[in-house]
């Protein structure tokens, strides 16, 4: 491979200048135009590739970010990860996605981090003890470190997150607006994310001074065999003593269209009778029939600003251990399967 000796050589100019040019400091040493464009011309000619590698022995880190992920398949999954690989372009970096084991993080995930060198890491989804880990390991090395969608301000590092007191307003409020009283959650097993929705469906509920049954918020498990929890919490909340709900929030899509076909096998039309929302704005609510009125969370953008975040950091590194969170605001996208709600319901007023 050619070497930035054989680019002086074919312009003509020291070892230094070359440097200077291809890395994008020729401003600092005040190059002449005319010297830079035949710099530049002489690497093309030669094919020269800089060699990242070397640098990254030199300076200890490499221009790569990487991605910490245990399900790479899901689909929010995927699109933090195409937010973030725009913004590394952008900045011309690169990412590294590494598969962990379910949601912990182990020894080995933590040394192949340090051996290829990671300007920055980017984790999403790991439990309390493992995110202590990566923190405490990466700290030692002052790589820094980001957290996307974990609803907790960040003792260290960086957290990018959902504003979800600002999407649950959007999602009670829409139905709310439609003369909607008795509206129901189902909600998943406790974890800090689904316990951050719930907590702000119950505000945001008290806001709009909508009562809250017993039993009106219900935790199902979406990742089960099969669907047959979120179904018998369904059919639960359509009998429920207090009255049927007119309307119901999954916590997630797919939990709100498991309820959704169960209100349908029920005999109920569908948002005549009742009303449901989504969380998150999957491809799949569009798919539905009628197609689901979601709260679409901001995946692509929290991958964007990780990436963003960590360059910052990467440039200041003394500024590495101080605590930084990004709330990023969601938007309703309302569809068919939302209406007002049945007349009798709609003609009382809230208590």
């Amino acid at each position: 491979m050619k070497t930035m000796r054989d680019v002086a050589a074919k312009a003509e100019v020291s070892y230094t200048t070359v440097s200077f040019v291809l890395n994008g400091r020729d401003g600092e040493m005040r190059i002449p135009e005319d010297t830079r464009q035949r710099v530049l011309v002489a690497a093309t000619e030669l094919g020269y590739r800089r060699n990242e590698l070397a640098r990254a022995m030199v300076s200890g880190r490499n221009r790569m970010l990487g991605f910490l992920v245990s399900f790479p398949e899901a689909e929010a999954t995927a699109r933090m990860l195409a937010g973030a690989l725009d913004e590394a372009e952008k900045h011309n970096y690169s990412l590294k996605v590494l598969k962990l084991n379910g949601n912990r993080l182990d020894r080995q995930s933590i040394e192949r981090c340090l051996e290829l060198r990671l300007a920055g890491v980017m984790a999403i989804y790991l439990d309390e003890d493992s995110l202590n880990f990566l923190h405490e390991e990466m700290a030692r090395q002052q790589i820094p470190v980001a957290v996307l969608e974990r609803p907790q301000r960040p003792a260290s590092g960086i957290g990018v997150i959902t504003d979800d007191s600002q999407a649950m307003r959007l999602a009670v409020g829409h139905l709310a607006a439609l003369g909607h009283r008795r509206i129901a959650l189902i909600s998943e097993q406790p974890s800090l994310i689904f316990e951050a929705r719930e907590a702000a469906f119950r505000a945001t509920m008290r806001e709009w001074k909508l009562p809250i049954p017993e039993g009106y918020v219900s935790r199902g498990q979406i990742n089960a065999p099969d669907s047959r929890f979120i179904e018998d919490i369904t059919r639960q909340l359509l009998c429920h003593p207090a009255g049927r709900p007119t309307a119901i929030i999954g916590i997630t899509d797919p939990m709100a269209l498991v309820a959704l076909r169960v209100a349908h096998e029920s005999g109920l039309q569908v948002p005549q009778e009742i009303s449901f929302v989504g969380y998150g704005d999957l491809a799949m609510a569009t798919y539905s029939y009628p197609a689901l009125t979601s709260v679409e969370l901001p995946f692509r953008e929290i991958g964007g600003a990780a990436v963003r975040r960590l360059v910052e950091r990467v440039a200041a590194p003394q500024d590495q251990a101080a605590p930084f969170d990004e709330l990023l605001p969601a938007r309703l996208n309302v569809r068919s399967s939302t209406g007002p709600a049945p007349r009798e319901e709609a003609r009382q007023e809230p208590s």
